[in-house]
């Protein structure tokens, strides 16, 4: 049950901060020793974990990706960042920069071929947390064609 999953400890422990950044900073440096024992204690003792998949697990927004591959990535980039700091709803977000793109699942996959996602050095966190027999789950309001894709390259 959901309810039940343990929230990531870098929210609990970071309060008044975006976890999208948290997350990014611990992943990306979580063999630095400036991280505390605390939240290490923290990623040991987790029965699961969950993690945002665009600009934490990869290092991009996939559909900001994708805008670009399709010539609309200055426009649909605009509207990624309105998003992400909440002065425009997400779906509506979502809704301008499909109208912008018009993508085909054709355009997908040239996009994942051409432009793989670039994953970030939470790959090996991920890695280590499994070995743990921790369950990780990667999160996304993005497209299952271009997740699917990413969570390969996790694992």
């Amino acid at each position: 049950m959901l309810s039940e999953l343990p929230v990531c400890p870098c929210i609990n422990l970071f309060p008044g901060h975006d976890p999208h950044i948290i997350l990014y900073a611990i992943m990306a440096h979580a063999n630095c020793l400036f991280v505390g024992s605390s939240v290490l204690d923290k990623w040991r003792d987790a029965d699961a974990v969950c993690f945002d998949v665009d600009s934490t697990v990869c290092l991009d927004e996939g559909i900001d990706e994708l805008a670009n591959f399709c010539g609309a990535g200055k426009a649909a980039a605009e509207w990624t960042a309105k998003a992400m700091i909440e002065t425009v709803p997400f779906e509506d977000a979502l809704a301008a920069r499909l109208s912008l793109i018009k993508p085909h699942l054709s355009q997908v996959a040239d996009c994942l071929v051409k432009r793989p996602p670039r994953i970030s050095h939470g790959r090996n966190l991920i890695k280590k947390l499994k070995t743990n027999s921790t369950d990780v789950f990667l999160v996304s309001g993005g497209f299952r064609q271009m997740i699917k894709e990413r969570c390969h390259s996790v694992s």
